[in-house]
C-alpha cells in the first residue's frame, strides 16, 4: 500500500516536472573556442539562445564570446582600440574569465554604426528568462578608472563628480516591450566617496515576474558621461549563465496534475475498500 502510494507521488512529481518544465542555462560552454581567444564575427547561438552580430572593416556590434581573462586595469584605453582584446575580456577581479572560473562567457558591446538594434538575445521557442550574471569588460573598466580619449574618469579630478553607467535590460514579446530592469555597472553618486564601486565580479539578476511573457531581451546602456553623440563611457558588459525555464501550455499542468492527483487517490480509495 505504502510503496504503491509513494509510486504515485513520484510519479506525479516526476511527470509535474516535465509538464512545468525544466531550465537551461545558456553558459556559453557549447561554443568551440581555443585557450585565449574570442569570437567577434558574426551571430551565433548557444543552447538554444541567438545572439545578434555584425563585423565589418574591423569593427563589430552587439554579441562576441570568449575565455580571455585578463584583468590588468593599469594600461591605458587609446581612442581607437576597438581592437584591443580588454574589449573582449571580463572583468572578474581576481581571477578572470567566466562566471565560477568557467572558461567561456558573452560581451557585449551597444554601437550605432553596424546594427539596427542593441545587442538583442532570443530566446529558444517555449522558454522565458529567469535569471543571468553580469560583470563590467576590462575596456570599459579602464575607461571608468583612468578615462581615455573620449570618455572622462569617473568622479572626476576630486573624485566628487555624481558618475553613473547603467545597464538597461529590455523584454520584449516580438516587439512589444513587456518591461524593463536596470543594474549599475558602476554608481560614483554616493557622498560618501568611499562607498563608490565599480562592479568587479559576476553578480546575479534575477529578473522579476513581468518578464514570464518575455521571448527577447534587449541590452542598452546609459551613463552620466553623455557627448554629443550620445554615452562616452564604452557601452560593454559581460554575460553569462544565463537561466531559462520552459512555459507549459496555458492550462496543460494545472489540468494534468489535477488528473494525476485524482487518478492517484482513487487508486488508492479503491485498494482501501
Amino acid at each position: 500500500m505504502k510503496l504503491r502510494w509513494l509510486f504515485c507521488v513520484g510519479t506525479l512529481l516526476i511527470c509535474c516536472r516535465a509538464v512545468l518544465g525544466d531550465t537551461v542555462t545558456v553558459d556559453f560552454e557549447d561554443r568551440s573556442l581555443a585557450p585565449g581567444s574570442f569570437h567577434d564575427d558574426g551571430s551565433f547561438t548557444s543552447h538554444g539562445a541567438s545572439f545578434n552580430n555584425s563585423n565589418s572593416f574591423g569593427y563589430w556590434e552587439g554579441w562576441s564570446y570568449s575565455n580571455l581573462t585578463n584583468i590588468d586595469t593599469t594600461l591605458s584605453v587609446g581612442e581607437n582600440n576597438y581592437d584591443d582584446p580588454n574589449e573582449m575580456s571580463a572583468y572578474n577581479f581576481p581571477n578572470g574569465g567566466g562566471s565560477g572560473d568557467a572558461g567561456n562567457y558573452a560581451v557585449a558591446f551597444a554601437g550605432s554604426f553596424l546594427l539596427p538594434e542593441p545587442p538583442t538575445i532570443v530566446l529558444p521557442a517555449g522558454y522565458r528568462p529567469v535569471s543571468l550574471q553580469v560583470t563590467n569588460n576590462l575596456y570599459a573598466t579602464i575607461s571608468m578608472l583612468l578615462g581615455d580619449g573620449f570618455a572622462k574618469k569617473f568622479g572626476g579630478a576630486s573624485g566628487n563628480d555624481a558618475d553613473f553607467f547603467k545597464l538597461t535590460i529590455s523584454g520584449l514579446n516580438g516587439n512589444t516591450l513587456i518591461d524593463t530592469y536596470d543594474f549599475l555597472l558602476a554608481d560614483y553618486t554616493f557622498s560618501d566617496n568611499s562607498q563608490d564601486y565599480i562592479v568587479k565580479t559576476w553578480s546575479t539578476i534575477t529578473l522579476p515576474a513581468s518578464f514570464a511573457t518575455v521571448n527577447k531581451l534587449a541590452f542598452t546602456f546609459s551613463s552620466s558621461d553623455v557627448g554629443l553623440n550620445g554615452v562616452n563611457t564604452p557601452t560593454y558588459v559581460a554575460l553569462d549563465n544565463l537561466v531559462l525555464t520552459a512555459v507549459p501550455e496555458p492550462g496543460a499542468a494545472s489540468s494534468f496534475i489535477v488528473g494525476m492527483g485524482v487518478m492517484c487517490f482513487r487508486k488508492r480509495r479503491f485498494k482501501k475498500r
